[in-house]
């Protein structure tokens, strides 16, 4: 499942969670979060994409993130998420990269 956010991470993701919380419970597991349209990120939003993964990884899913933006590449890499959420350049190099589990569709 492919899930885009754009805007301030501390304000403009209410529905992530739940969206999240929905997907898991009706049997998706391979979750790509596009920050394309996010400007920036800062301590706030990186709680925000642990908690994500957490809640993710306590549901049986895989969390990676879609970022072209490498500013927040590097953030990213400094907060050592990197090798977490294995953030790729853009969708299609993440849908070819991180594929789906057995028996779950694209």
């Amino acid at each position: 499942r492919t899930l885009a956010v754009g805007g301030d991470p501390d304000h403009d993701w209410p529905e992530l969670f739940a969206e999240t919380a929905r997907v898991l419970e009706s049997g998706g597991r391979r979750f790509i979060l596009d920050l394309d349209r996010v400007p920036w990120m800062n301590s706030r939003g990186l709680g925000r994409l642990v908690a994500l993964w957490k809640a993710i990884d306590d549901g049986g899913g895989r969390l990676t993130v879609v970022c072209g933006n490498e500013r927040i590449r590097n953030i990213l890499h400094i907060a050592q998420l990197d090798d977490v959420l294995r953030p790729w350049a853009s969708l299609p190099e993440a849908f070819r990269q991180f594929p789906a589990l057995p028996g779950e569709s694209r």
